[in-house]
């Protein structure tokens, strides 16, 4: 009965897919990309099987709140010792989540569970033995519990270590990508743009499809985004574009300063080339970086987000990546950082592939002009086969 009320059979074309948020917006965006992905495995797995209706995917999220640090703290030392036994209990979970985040977790069925992020993991590994279920989770598992994931996808630069040398993160379950999971693709930029709020009141009444996208980011751990490099990169930006006519999509993110934040709206506003800016902290709109892509040419992006690069690297456009050298942070939330190590490798292996181009806050403006006067080839970062294969693996 259990069985045929679920559809737990191997030729059902229907599976159940619960992704366990942190509050992220990056990590909900790769989670999401896998689970639209488990459509596609589930197509061929059921073509193999002569199957010849059309795969389902119910996709539901949910939201991991726990009710202090405490309890955070000890559904990961639990979930050390999660086993099969734990089906039908879920008395962790109702312990260490808020009543809202625990209410809606046990009340979701899934045939498949994905997270993405250090503090959904324990929730995702309690979650799969209660539903019997396979689980994706795009992070390091953790000391005791990378055997209780079926499949880890980690960019590569997360699977390596940083000392006498680089090391692969070795494991049969690990699924090395290069960039990290996204949802772009030419379908995704095609429909946003006609849902992007364009300036077009000024100067052209059509995009000019010869755009220059620019993503600016923010502070992340071990990194901190100057504002002098980002008035540079600016600069560039605004010259090469009233030198060619070219038009520019701006957009922030929520890890923006205000600093930043003030010093974009001063560069851009009211320029007759700018024909979109959108101030993330101010007011966000929903599918603007794909259409940004859509529109664009060459985009130019900060270093620090590895989600934003491998989207970026994804849509088919030159890609640029302004490069900081390595400094100690200033100011209190930086305090005693130096830029990462791991953000450098990540940009360099991508550069050293074709996947993207970097330059210099100051030498901005020449990669720019050189690619939009060469033309170079543009190599697109696609993990989408890789991850859809391994996928049909759990299916």
């Amino acid at each position: 009965q259990w069985l045929w009320s679920h559809k737990r059979w191997k030729s059902t074309p229907q599976r159940t897919v619960i992704i366990l948020g942190d509050g992220k917006a990056g990590h909900f965006n790769q989670a999401t990309a896998v689970a639209e992905m488990i459509e596609e495995a589930l197509g061929f797995r059921l073509k193999a099987r002569g199957i010849e209706e059309k795969p389902i995917v119910k996709i539901h999220a949910v939201d991991v709140r726990f009710k202090n640090n405490f309890t955070k703290m000890f559904l990961n030392l639990a979930s050390i010792f999660a086993s099969r036994r734990c089906q039908g209990c879920l008395r962790c979970l109702k312990l260490c989540l808020t009543k809202e985040s625990y209410e809606a977790v046990k009340n979701k069925y899934a045939d498949i569970v994905i997270s993405c992020g250090a503090s959904t993991v324990a929730a995702n590994i309690f979650l799969k033995y209660e539903n019997n279920a396979k689980n994706v989770l795009m992070m390091k598992p953790g000391f005791g519990c990378g055997r209780k994931i079926d499949l880890i996808i980690l960019p590569r630069h997360d699977a390596i270590t940083v000392g006498n040398g680089f090391k692969l993160f070795p494991a049969p379950n690990i699924l090395v990508t290069e960039g990290a999971p996204n949802r772009i693709n030419d379908k995704l930029m095609e429909i946003t743009i006609n849902k992007l709020p364009l300036d077009l009141a000024r100067g052209r009444q059509i995009p000019n499809q010869g755009g220059i996208g620019v993503l600016i980011g923010g502070d992340a751990k071990g990194f901190r985004l100057e504002k002098s490099d980002v008035e540079r990169v600016l600069d560039a930006v605004i010259k090469i574009s009233e030198g060619k006519n070219i038009d520019i999509y701006a957009s922030t993110s929520r890890r923006t300063s205000a600093e930043i934040d003030k010093l974009i709206k001063e560069k851009l506003s009211g320029r007759k080339n700018c024909k979109l800016l959108i101030i993330a902290n101010e007011k966000n709109i929903e599918g603007a970086v794909p259409g940004i892509f859509g529109l664009s040419d060459v985009i130019v992006t900060s270093p620090e987000s590895m989600s934003m690069i491998s989207e970026a690297a994804s849509s088919g456009k030159s890609t640029i990546v302004f490069r900081v050298a390595p400094r100690r942070c200033s100011g209190q939330a930086g305090k005693g950082l130096r830029v990462n190590e791991k953000y450098n490798s990540m940009i360099s292996s991508l550069e050293e592939q074709g996947y993207i181009h970097t330059a210099t806050p100051d030498g901005i403006y020449n990669k720019i002009k050189e690619i939009l006067e060469t033309r170079p080839g543009v190599r697109r970062l696609n993990d989408r086969e890789k991850i859809a294969e391994r996928l049909k693996g759990l299916i």
